[in-house]
């Protein structure tokens, strides 16, 4: 299941090079991920389903909060070409960068590890090469910036109580549209 959200953005030009864009998004992640629920079965170890059962349910609590989410982004035209008609260059580059902040809406107490959730802030950078109105080629990167808390007495896993977690992530994007 996926959260519901809502987003409301802005975005304006102060000269016909620049933008500034400012987002706000809610999250309503409190209404899709309480608890996670997954069963184990067709194990190969027929000693622990002798102990156990063939199946096993597993559930852990999340209890994740919604999430507010702000973003602030800028874009610069670099450069580009001759005009193929009014309005529309041969080639264009753009530039761009952004910064996203928000609180993370898992509590220290059942995060789990392999849920990447505990990363809050982001930087973004990317380009933008646009030929023509038809192709455009884009590369970005983003960096979560270090997250690190310590869980305390864990509700779903009691190996991860009195841990120390840290993220920091690093993505690579590169795409490719035609229009």
């Amino acid at each position: 299941e996926f959260p519901r959200q809502l987003g409301l953005g802005i975005a304006f030009r102060p000269h016909r090079r620049f933008s500034i864009g400012v987002d706000y998004t809610f999250i309503n992640w409190k209404s899709t991920s309480k608890v996670f629920k997954v069963r184990l079965s067709n194990g190969d170890n027929p000693n622990l389903d002798i102990m156990t059962q063939p199946n096993i349910p597993v559930r852990t609590p999340l209890n994740f909060s919604d999430q507010h989410v702000v973003a602030v982004g800028l874009s610069a035209l670099v450069a580009e070409g001759d005009d193929i008609v009014e309005g529309v260059p041969a080639w264009s580059f753009i530039l761009r960068a952004g910064f996203n902040h928000a609180k993370s809406p898992c509590p220290s107490n059942t995060t789990l590890p392999q849920l990447p959730v505990i990363n809050s802030d982001h930087a973004t950078a990317g380009f933008s090469f646009l030929w023509g109105p038809l192709i455009e080629l884009s590369f970005s990167f983003e960096y979560h910036l270090p997250a690190t808390f310590r869980t305390g007495q864990h509700v779903g896993d009691f190996t991860l109580s009195d841990s120390r977690q840290e993220a920091e992530i690093l993505f690579f994007q590169l795409g490719m549209g035609f229009n």
